[in-house]
């Protein structure tokens, strides 16, 4: 990360030379400059080559864009989550014989986690919280099988499958973090 592009370009040089000291291999079209804010993409080069720009990549399992807002992360999470939730359901919901609790344990370990990945520094809207929680209480009615038409209630549906609302699994994703972090080591980088 740099705030300019002669410092970027430092950096990456140091990157390269650092490389080179321990002989090992970089692939450089895996490496991608990505530049936040009103400013033109960087040309910024290691070894001769120019390194690739772009609005967007993927870094650890998240996405990272160049406006720096959680709309692209939050669409490809959810997209990712209905997928899962689609695809071990069908084996799960056509067994009669697994009770409701333990097709919510399975959405609890399968789709929850893919969802709510990296939420630990999300920093989200009410509208963003709101689209979530629909997409968690729509999977939930789903299990249960009820229909909008059933004019069933959120809290209804929450107290029924034993699950907190995803806003509460966020927040508390968030705090344990937070706990993490507040016992580490004064001088680490986190802290």
């Amino acid at each position: 990360m740099a705030t300019s592009t002669s410092t970027l370009q430092n950096l990456c040089s140091s990157f390269a030379s650092a490389y080179a000291e321990f002989n090992t291999n970089k692939s450089l079209t895996k490496t991608v400059v990505l530049s936040q804010g009103p400013s033109s993409s960087p040309q910024i080069s290691i070894n001769g080559t120019v390194l690739q720009s772009v609005e967007k990549f993927c870094y650890l399992g998240s996405t990272v864009d160049n406006t720096n807002s959680l709309k692209l992360e939050l669409e490809i999470r959810i997209g990712k989550a209905a997928t899962t939730f689609g695809q071990p359901r069908l084996r799960v919901s056509s067994n009669g014989k697994l009770s409701i609790r333990v097709e919510i344990q399975v959405y609890m370990v399968c789709v929850i986690s893919v969802l709510v990945y990296g939420s630990e520094t999300w920093t989200t809207y009410r509208h963003q919280e709101r689209r979530l929680g629909a997409f968690h209480l729509r999977c939930l009615r789903s299990i249960l099988k009820l229909s909008w038409r059933d004019r069933v209630p959120n809290t209804s549906v929450l107290q029924a499958t034993g699950c907190y609302d995803l806003i509460i699994i966020i927040r508390h994703r968030r705090l344990r973090c937070v706990d993490h972090v507040w016992r580490v080591e004064d001088n680490s980088l986190p802290k």
